[in-house]
């Protein structure tokens, strides 16, 4: 396996916990054509899939993925509580503007074709 030495490195934004990967370790993870996007874990995937109503788990898995929810997704500090994903997104979105970092599509991403594209 290859690393990549310069900066900005090529990453993977989870979908649900909106952590970045960087794709030359490995961002192994769960690429969804249903949502059109990239989770870095199973639960992440089965978590968008609760949130959106269409998890087609039994009662129990649904009570445990809440609960995992509630234990890994959610930090109290003081008597606020802050959700994992907006603080992931606020410090990724640091990192892309710094240009440590760049976010690359998902496999499912639509794009555009430039005209120059086009015409080669």
């Amino acid at each position: 396996m290859s690393f990549q030495r310069s900066t900005p490195f090529l990453c993977k934004q989870c979908n649900f916990c909106k952590d970045a990967e960087r794709v030359d370790g490995g961002a192994i993870g769960v690429e969804s054509l249903e949502y059109r996007a990239w989770f870095c874990s199973p639960v992440c995937y089965q978590l968008k899939r609760l949130f959106q109503g269409d998890s087609g788990l039994n009662r129990e898995n649904k009570q445990q993925l809440i609960k995992t929810y509630n234990n890994c997704f959610i930090k109290t500090i003081g008597n606020k509580d802050f959700h994992v994903a907006d603080i992931n997104e606020k410090r990724v979105n640091r990192m892309v503007r710094s240009g440590q970092i760049k976010i690359i599509k998902d496999l499912y991403s639509n794009y555009q074709i430039d005209e120059d594209d086009e015409n080669s």
